[in-house]
């Protein structure tokens, strides 16, 4: 039996009775689609599973444009709640293709139901979105992040909707895996610097400082931070809080302090502290070490 494990779990583990019905179902002819329906799964974890097994292959269906019954029947089985996976196993046709389709035609397909035991507890909500909807949207990567394939932000942030609220997916993975909501100024910052990963042991918890710095960090301020912009001073490092800092505080006001004793000029201090004599000048001007008295 495959171990199963709620976060890397994309969907029901697969068996050796379900890789050997797939490969028959496959050399038999039968599309992604159909296969899901028979399974049980999405098409998309049938593409993913064919691949692993090495029984992929092109299809050799030319692909089949959309007839006035297609149509008709796409929308008569949206209307009775059918899932686009169903629809796709019903029309011969895959996931993806009915899901274009039906962006042009404006419809929307049934979501799995939340049952209203676990609407009013937060964790088992998000145990149940998680399982239902999430899951088998994740592909693993090599590096172990768990890469969201719906819908993203336009910063690369995976998406979900939730009782009709749109939320970050980071941000739900994150409270799923700590038990309770984030509140306040809590923000879900990734290890790993993939806005796409939704792998909970890839999260934590940060403040609103953390968040902003990581972001510089990464390089990731886009245009919000424009030229001449200037930046809350809570959010700037100084000083000893940048890593690459040779200088102290307390150098800072012994340098000043000497020079201002006219016991010693910039060079002769710039050797003393080991630093370039333009940093000095810099310092004694107080160009840059602003924020030192």
């Amino acid at each position: 039996m495959a171990e199963t494990n709620p976060y890397t779990n994309h969907g029901k583990p697969w068996t050796s009775d379900d890789d050997k019905l797939l490969i028959e179902l496959t050399k038999g002819g039968m599309d992604a689609g159909n296969i899901a329906v028979q399974l049980g799964r999405t098409t998309d974890s049938v593409y993913r599973r064919r691949q692993v097994l090495g029984v992929a292959k092109k299809s050799k269906v030319k692909r089949m444009a959309w007839k006035e019954e297609d149509l008709a029947l796409l929308k008569t089985l949206a209307e009775e709640g059918l899932t686009a996976n169903e629809i796709a196993g019903r029309l011969n046709r895959t996931t993806a293709a009915v899901h274009i389709k039906a962006r042009t035609l404006g419809i929307r397909f049934a979501q799995s139901p939340v049952p209203s035991s676990v609407k009013s507890d937060p964790v088992l909500l998000r145990k149940h979105i998680w399982e239902k909807r999430v899951a088998h949207r994740l592909v693993k990567t090599p590096s172990g992040c768990l890469e969201w394939q719906g819908a993203l932000d336009g910063k690369g942030y995976g998406q979900i909707v939730v009782l009709g609220q749109k939320m970050q997916l980071n941000r739900f993975a994150l409270e799923l895996k700590i038990g309770r909501e984030l509140i306040g100024e809590e923000y879900a910052l990734h290890k790993c610097d993939n806005p796409s990963c939704c792998n909970p042991d890839h999260l934590f918890i940060g403040d609103q400082l953390e968040n902003v710095r990581d972001m510089w960090r990464k390089n990731r301020q886009g245009g919000q931070f424009a030229k001449g912009h200037k930046m809350n001073p809570e959010f700037v490092l100084r000083g000893e809080q940048i890593g690459i800092s040779k200088l102290t505080e307390a150098d800072v006001r012994k340098a000043r302090e000497i020079y201002a004793k006219g016991k010693m000029g910039h060079k002769r201090l710039a050797k003393m502290f080991g630093v370039t004599p333009g940093t000095m000048r810099a310092v004694l001007k107080r160009r840059t070490w602003k924020h030192v008295d």
